[in-house]
């Protein structure tokens, strides 16, 4: 089994695969809900407030664009399965090709992380849903910022994990 999580090619192979599949699954998601765009989505999933959440809610309802909202969040329970993947298998490639003990331990840590922005995704989801389906609470805004921000937090950080682990790899090479 510690083979599986330190073959190099064998990792690059699945992170490449996983990042192919969540691109392609992020440009049939917005095929299915255009005219929304990812940047309203993520406006409306980093509302800070409730009066912020209302007034894009009503904003969307006055677009006719509520039901392309419902669908895209309802499509990211398939997204939140894939993208993760490519973070778990990017946090295993960079750390199996990174000369440093201390990144690739840290990859391990990331793979868990990455996991859990998959989880904080489906929280997020899931408030939303009540926001625009129930009602616009604080709790229901908060929940969604909140999970969002973290999850955006672990995504650049496995980001920078990676060019972390490249410059470590570049670095060592040339000694």
């Amino acid at each position: 089994m510690k083979a599986f999580f330190t073959n190099a090619k064998f990792l690059f192979v699945l992170f490449i695969l996983s990042v192919v599949t969540t691109f392609i699954y992020a440009r049939f998601m917005g095929s299915q809900v255009a005219p929304l765009t990812s940047k309203q989505i993520v406006a409306f999933e980093m509302a800070k407030t409730t009066d912020a959440a209302g007034a894009q809610l009503l904003q969307f309802k006055q677009q006719q664009l509520l039901p392309q909202l419902i669908k895209s969040i309802q499509l990211d329970y398939g997204f939140l399965l894939i993208y993760p993947l490519a973070l778990v298998f990017g946090a295993l490639f960079f750390g199996s090709i990174s000369k440093s003990g201390f990144l690739k331990e840290a990859g391990y840590v990331l793979v868990v992380a990455a996991v859990a922005a998959g989880v904080l995704d489906a929280v997020e989801n899931n408030a939303m849903l009540q926001t625009i389906k129930v009602q616009v609470t604080a709790s229901t805004v908060t929940t969604a910022y909140y999970a969002a921000l973290i999850k955006f937090c672990i995504i650049g950080l496995v980001l920078l994990y990676a060019l972390a682990c490249m410059v470590s790899r570049i670095a060592n090479k040339r000694k």
